[in-house]
């Protein structure tokens, strides 16, 4: 193997566990910031060099509950089913996407008969094998975006729940005023993450066209000057 793949290979795993690892821990982190005294001062106690591992470990599964509410939300509300229309519809109003349509209908002998903007995007890229790297780098961002905004979501739930053993004075998180503005604040930031997740993914849904166009015409050219 090449250094040049290695370093790739090195560089996927690296932003695959980056990208299960973060969330998680923003949310542990999120929980141990609003501890409430007694539980606090009883958690660092046990803190060291070796729970701090299990800890990541701990946080890398997180991640994984996270993208599972995350597909849930995608799926279940028809804010981002619309959004995601709205991006599927804008790309197929670019001229780009049909001349990339009527090249591969030419090249694979298909009909495409009401093509699917995720087929057709597919079906590009496995004609670009080069255009993967920069799909990743987009979708890696916009799904880091999405799932911290799951993961505030996730522990506005967890407050609730608190707000409700509050009752019975079993209180795990701070309700102090302080801690209040914190939780209100950590909510003002779903609304920007969300919309850099619409825009990540928005790229990383159009941009193999572009590539898949020109990477056709400069096979054609360098054929015809041969």
């Amino acid at each position: 193997m090449k250094f040049s793949e290695l370093a790739t290979a090195f560089k996927d795993i690296f932003f695959d566990i980056l990208g299960y690892l973060l969330p998680g821990l923003f949310i542990l982190g999120t929980i141990f910031i609003s501890l409430s005294n007694e539980y606090n001062d009883n958690i660092h106690k046990y803190i060291n060099t070796n729970t701090t591992m299990v800890l990541m470990m701990f946080a890398y599964i997180i991640s994984y509950v996270i993208f599972g509410f995350s597909e849930i939300k995608l799926s279940a509300l028809s804010y981002y089913t619309k959004k995601e229309n709205t991006v599927y519809n804008n790309i197929k109003s670019d001229e780009v996407y049909w001349q990339v349509l009527e090249i591969l209908k030419e090249q694979t002998k298909l009909s495409l008969q009401d093509p699917k903007v995720r087929n057709i995007r597919n079906l590009c890229m496995s004609f670009v094998p080069s255009s993967d790297k920069k799909i990743y780098e987009f979708m890696f961002r916009g799904e880091l975006c999405n799932n911290i905004a799951t993961a505030i979501i996730l522990f506005d739930i967890i407050f609730l729940v608190n707000l409700l053993l509050s009752i019975w004075n079993l209180n795990v998180i701070e309700l102090a005023t302080n801690y209040i503005i914190f939780y209100v604040a950590l909510n003002f930031l779903i609304f920007p993450l969300e919309k850099a997740r619409f825009r990540f993914w928005s790229i990383s849904m159009r941009i193999v066209f572009p590539i898949f166009l020109a990477n056709h015409y400069k096979d054609s050219s360098t054929t015809n000057s041969n």
